[in-house]
């Protein structure tokens, strides 16, 4: 999508909106929930802590899981600078088949 924002100068909700047009009169195949996700690896200290959905995800869960609330906001911000959040440093997962596992439960 990236490359049709740039060429014709719009923002990512008009793709977004003209595909889901396009899609409902048969024009192409767009499934907006596709492109809604990107998985994030959590790590502490190095060590892998988790493999999430989003950073919608992480909130949801980190209070459970290390035991303080993270913010999808703050999180983004860390991956972009790769300065740690609350002691923890994440990446968005580069890897098809490894993101593909993460985001449809493939093993």
């Amino acid at each position: 999508m990236r490359f049709i924002e740039d060429k014709y100068n719009i923002s990512h909700y008009s793709v977004r909106h003209y595909l889901k047009i396009g899609a409902d009169i048969g024009w192409c195949k767009y499934n907006g929930c596709e492109y809604t996700y990107k998985p994030i690896h959590m790590y502490k200290d190095g060590v892998l802590i988790g493999s999430f959905k989003g950073a919608s995800e992480i909130q949801k869960t980190s209070f459970d899981i290390v035991g303080k609330r993270l913010y999808p906001t703050l999180i983004k911000n860390s991956i972009i600078s790769h300065i740690p959040y609350k002691g923890f440093t994440f990446e968005y997962v580069t890897d098809p088949d490894e993101r593909e596992a993460i985001l449809y439960g493939n093993s």
